[in-house]
């Protein structure tokens, strides 16, 4: 062992090596192994056998306990020695969080040093109490944590989601946000605005909540979350905090099923002589920043980020174009075969507060015929080729043909020398 290596173990600053008389330290140090490992590296595992001990002589790691992180070790700092003195499996996992050097002694030769030298054990004994008294008050902080994220979560889950969650993610996640994949659906009822200037106030939240609760309902039945009531606008994301299997997809059939109870709903309450909403919809496939927001007095379980506003964004675009749900192109994507048959790419566009711009799709039931034209249409629209677009969606029978053969017509007329190859929104 060179004496650079030593040197840099500083026997002083470790309670085994620096209660070593000389001739001991020079056995138990002729008897090591060096080791270096990179960042990352797991070197000794929960629950393996106690083979050896090992001493840091430079850098860091951490020590985890059931996944969590409770404690650092830097040079000086001895590892693994209690599982060796007991005999027992290793009682934590040990991660370089850089690159490291250390010492290994095995087991035996530990043993060797060790059993002629009372004052070394009292030293080292001292040193294991200590180490026991941080690890119980982990424990404890661990306990609020649970306990604070299980209050937290009571009121906002029902209990069969809160038991998921609760095995899927641990109490820090929850409580100090987290960066998730996630299908973003925005649901937005229009005309309730309109509607909230003729209706009297009992009968206008009769209404809104009739209709929430059928979004609620859909929502859950997709294992979905309803994060966040904005008005009359509903965000609800998938996969997070319960993962799925198809966020898309379920965020798709959420929709769906919305829609169809939301129309069997209009027709009753038209029978009555009662106000109904019509419902429009934004879908995004990416990552998005979910945990509490707020206070433990007033917080929420929420979500942020450039995605959920791109969903709301898409949500917007029901108003111009005639269609009640549009999807991003991430989130078509990501749906299996039979769901991507169900839409059709409707434009190429930049919405407000996105640089780039991305195809956009429906939700709509062309025939084969049909959505052939819309396609051609499509690819020589994008091309700037207007009149020869315009010819091809003026042969479409959904309105979406007219559409965009009304924008084709408007766009020629406006002679553009510099046609970016897409729509530019500015709306929200």
């Amino acid at each position: 062992m060179s004496e650079k290596t030593i040197m840099r173990l500083n026997p002083n600053r470790n309670p085994i090596l620096g209660n070593l008389p000389p001739e001991a330290l020079d056995q138990m140090l002729a008897a090591a192994q060096v080791e270096k490992h990179a960042a990352g590296t797991e070197f000794i595992r929960e629950g393996d056998p106690s083979d050896s001990v090992y001493f840091v002589t430079w850098g860091e790691v951490a020590i985890m306990k059931g996944g969590m992180e409770i404690d650092r070790q830097s040079a000086g700092g001895a590892l693994g020695e209690m599982g060796v003195l007991t005999s027992t499996p290793r009682s934590a996992t040990i991660v370089a969080t850089e690159e490291i050097e250390v010492l290994k002694v095995m087991a035996e030769d530990f043993h060797a040093v060790l059993d002629s030298r009372p004052i070394v054990l009292r030293n080292l004994l001292v040193d294991q109490m200590n180490k026991v008294k941080s690890s119980q008050q982990v424990r404890v902080d661990q306990q609020t944590s649970l306990e604070q994220a299980e209050s937290m979560l009571s009121r906002v889950v029902s209990p069969q989601v809160m038991d998921k969650v609760l095995k899927e993610k641990s109490p820090e996640e929850l409580l100090h946000g987290t960066l998730d994949e996630t299908a973003i659906l925005f649901f937005d009822i229009k005309g309730f605005s309109s509607a909230a200037e003729k209706l009297p106030p009992d009968a206008l939240l009769q209404a809104l909540n009739d209709h929430v609760g059928i979004i609620d309902a859909a929502v859950s039945a997709q294992e979905g979350f309803i994060a966040n009531y904005i008005g009359d606008a509903i965000l609800a994301v998938f996969n997070w905090p319960v993962q799925i299997a198809e966020p898309g997809q379920a965020a798709m059939d959420c929709y769906i099923q919305a829609r169809q109870a939301l129309t069997e709903l209009a027709e009753d309450r038209k029978a009555a002589g009662e106000v109904s909403f019509e419902l429009g919809a934004g879908i995004n496939f990416g990552e998005i920043v979910t945990g509490v927001m707020g206070t433990e007095n007033r917080f929420a379980f929420t979500v942020i980020g450039d995605e959920v506003n791109l969903a709301a964004r898409l949500e917007g675009l029901t108003r111009q174009y005639p269609v009640d749900m549009i999807l991003s192109e991430s989130c078509v994507r990501m749906l299996p075969a039979s769901h991507k048959g169900m839409v059709m790419r409707m434009d190429r566009v930049q919405v407000k507060g996105r640089k780039n711009p991305e195809n956009i799709y429906a939700m709509a039931t062309l025939d084969k015929d049909d959505a052939e034209n819309y396609e051609k249409g499509m690819e020589t629209y994008l091309l700037g080729r207007f009149a020869e677009s315009s010819l091809e969606f003026a042969k479409v029978g959904h309105p979406l043909g007219q559409y965009m053969r009304s924008r084709c017509a408007r766009l020629q007329a406006e002679q553009l020398d510099d046609w970016p190859g897409h729509y530019s929104w500015l709306v929200k």
